[in-house]
């Protein structure tokens, strides 16, 4: 059977979901926590259309004005994608995680890592696939090491996409971090232009 194309009306409430995620994680900027671990499983929707950004358990703090203390959350693993903690500073899910997470480069975590995961779930909107799909954790993880991402229009071949939203998830699932969109901000900007 040929797949059916996603409709416009489907992907502008996709979209809407998306972009009330992207207010959720640009506040949570704000505050100087990086959520670290986006993905399409960790955005739920509830009954009335309340959106909510969850398993802030990888998250990262950091310098600068600090939450309350009563925000930070005890790690909870989200699946047997999500790499353990036992790996040390490789935490968050390897098939949505961008290149500078995956290689540990701690120090290098900022909002576009978020960005990035950002990303991560718009090409999945687009694709169904997550941009390091591979046969296992560490495949995905080597993906991820090397920024390494098939072109939405590659990935989803039999569907027409549009070619706008196909660039604005590329530029935030850029390999290096400053040819990404800067901020939430700036990647919500191009969306809502669409």
């Amino acid at each position: 059977a040929t797949p059916t194309p996603l409709s416009g009306e489907r992907l502008e409430e996709l979209l809407q979901v998306f972009l009330r995620v992207c207010d959720a994680v640009a506040f949570a900027h704000s505050r100087g926590v990086i959520h670290r671990d986006l993905k399409p499983s960790n955005i739920m929707v509830g009954t009335h259309g309340q959106v909510y950004v969850m398993d802030w358990g990888v998250a990262l703090l950091r310098e600068g004005p600090r939450p309350a203390e009563s925000m930070r959350v005890p790690h909870v693993r989200s699946g047997a994608d999500t790499l353990p903690e036992a790996l040390g500073s490789l935490t968050g899910t390897p098939s949505f995680m961008a290149p500078e997470q995956a290689r540990g480069e701690v120090t290098r975590i900022d909002e576009r890592t978020d960005v990035y995961g950002l990303g991560g779930i718009l090409y999945f909107l687009l694709t169904a696939r997550a941009p390091h799909e591979a046969e296992s954790v560490e495949a995905s993880l080597q993906l991820a090491k090397a920024g390494r991402v098939v072109a939405p229009e590659r990935a989803a071949p039999e569907t027409p996409l549009p070619p706008f939203l196909c660039r604005i998830a590329r530029r935030a699932l850029a390999a290096a971090q400053e040819d990404r969109y800067p901020d939430v901000a700036e990647l919500k900007r191009d969306v809502e232009a669409f």
